[in-house]
């Protein structure tokens, strides 16, 4: 399958941490993660909040990924806020060598205006494989919105839904980047070329009538067959795929 953007294909592809608190658990606590955009990561195992050496020491929980990077681009944490009660720092390392070092001071005494701090805070990252650490070397904590690797290859932008019963299978495939406000806004679609749904639990060798439905207009297409190979699968292809599509299978006797 090939997009119409090839540039699509190299992110920026994103990890949003899936848990936080101030409690003894799995994401307050050291972590390293192998990163495929393939294959992601559990994001419950990311703690939102990062934090510091000195008001929770025992809750100091760094994050280190190991990842290979396709072509040169760049690593990025989106910092979502930063606590009032001593502020926070943060520090990237790049195969253990120091990339960046920010400090954000805060206190009750001396608050702070936090907007300098907040945002995407990014660094070079050279093509092949590399370890970066994520690291608070603050007081306190800071909440990270996102990590964010800008290029690594990703993941053609497809979702294919099925159901299968003993005689009738349904599928539905979903051009991901048609989405409701490029709809709305009027911006161009970017449609898919060389797109092949692989439908498996087949039994091997069986014969399916197949009929293709396009959801956006409502319409049914021309049937055809289809053949089981001896893994039970069975490959639909479409020539190019702009929005979405959808194919009802039903096995002899129809």
């Amino acid at each position: 399958m090939s997009a119409a953007e090839p540039a699509e294909g190299f992110g920026p592809w994103r990890l949003a941490p899936g848990r936080g608190g101030f409690n003894a658990a799995p994401y307050n606590e050291p972590i390293a993660l192998a990163i495929d955009p393939a294959s992601p990561p559990d994001a419950s195992l990311l703690g939102s909040y990062l934090h510091g050496v000195r008001n929770h020491p025992d809750l100091h929980n760094p994050v280190t990924f190991h990842v290979e990077y396709a072509r040169a681009g760049e690593f990025a944490v989106s910092v979502a806020d930063v606590s009032l009660h001593g502020g926070a720092g943060l520090l990237l390392t790049l195969d253990g060598a120091e990339a960046m070092r920010k400090d954000f001071p805060n206190s009750p005494d001396a608050p702070q205006d936090k907007a300098p701090y907040l945002g995407r805070h990014a660094i070079p990252v050279p093509a092949g494989r590399h370890t970066i650490r994520v690291e608070n070397p603050g007081a306190d904590w800071l909440l990270v919105g996102y990590y964010e690797f800008q290029g690594l290859p990703a993941p053609p932008p497809l979702r294919l839904i099925g159901l299968r019963g003993e005689a009738t299978a349904l599928a539905w495939l979903w051009n991901s980047t048609a989405v409701w406000d490029r709809e709305i806004r009027g911006t161009a679609l970017l449609p898919l070329n060389d797109v092949e749904a692989a439908l498996q639990g087949f039994a091997p060798g069986s014969v399916w009538r197949v009929r293709p439905f396009d959801p956006w207009t409502g319409e049914w297409g021309g049937e055809s067959e289809a053949k089981a190979d001896a893994a039970g699968q069975i490959a639909l292809r479409l020539d190019s795929l702009e929005r979405d599509w959808a194919w009802r299978l039903e096995t002899r006797p129809y």
